[in-house]
């Protein structure tokens, strides 16, 4: 009898078997999909250059569930429960950059998406669909337990983190583990996140607004609108013409 509280996460690792591990690693649960893992793990996915790229583009069509045309995947790229994500044409994920569906999660990428350097897309038994034409740049952390949206043509700047989850910290008894609650973010189209924004589960941005850089998003912000702050607050309209 333990006297601390694990969440699902840790639980189900904790009492990892090998048999599990399909599921986890690749996002399916055979034997053949484990083996391609291990293939792109071991023999491709540190591969430099156009010939790294020209093989990952045709061996990533075995580990994803659907892969459009013209993806680029510099090396050092992780990928975990492949099977559980999608991705569109002219896709390019940068080096160091990592796609994960855990706990039954999906990820959807459309068409001309570009994912930077140290960014990582994590899907922990939700649902991320990332637009077309978004642009997130380097070391950001887009995750949720609950589903994610990202409009088209959305721009998030360096070191953001969209998805934080909340905590009810009314019950001191209980444990932090215990009173993590999603509900999801969801970012309208031609979105403009400006640096080191965190932006908490459970928040609304409406189309064409834009998020100060260093701004603590915990509210809904409405569209065409300029807001920016720790908590974030608009500030005045944006001028549509």
């Amino acid at each position: 009898m333990t006297d601390y509280n694990l969440t699902p996460q840790i639980k189900t690792l904790s009492n990892l078997k090998f048999r599990d591990l399909p599921e986890i690693l690749v996002g399916r649960n055979t034997f053949t999909g484990l083996i391609a893992f291990e293939v792109y793990e071991n023999l491709l996915k540190k591969l430099a250059g156009v010939t790294g790229i020209i093989l990952r583009r045709v061996f990533l069509r075995l580990i994803l569930k659907n892969v459009g045309k013209k993806l680029t995947c510099e090396e050092a790229v992780t990928i975990l429960g492949g099977k559980r994500i999608s991705v569109g044409d002219g896709v390019f994920l940068r080096k160091y950059s990592s796609l994960e569906a855990r706990f039954g999660g999906t990820i959807e990428l459309g068409n001309s998406v570009l994912i930077n350097q140290g960014t990582i897309v994590c899907s922990k038994g939700g649902s991320i669909l990332i637009s077309d034409g978004v642009n997130i740049s380097s070391h950001c952390r887009i995750a949720s337990n609950a589903n994610l949206f990202i409009g088209k043509s959305v721009l998030i700047s360096a070191f953001c983190y969209i998805g934080a989850p909340n905590h009810d910290l009314s019950d001191p008894v209980k444990t932090v583990t215990e009173k993590a609650k999603s509900s999801g973010v969801s970012i309208g189209n031609n979105v403009w996140i400006g640096a080191h924004t965190t932006v908490l589960d459970g928040v609304v941005i409406g189309e064409n607004s834009v998020i100060g850089a260093n701004s603590f998003v915990n509210r809904d912000i409405p569209s065409n609108v300029i807001a920016f702050g720790t908590p974030a607050r608009v500030v005045r309209q944006r001028i549509l013409y």
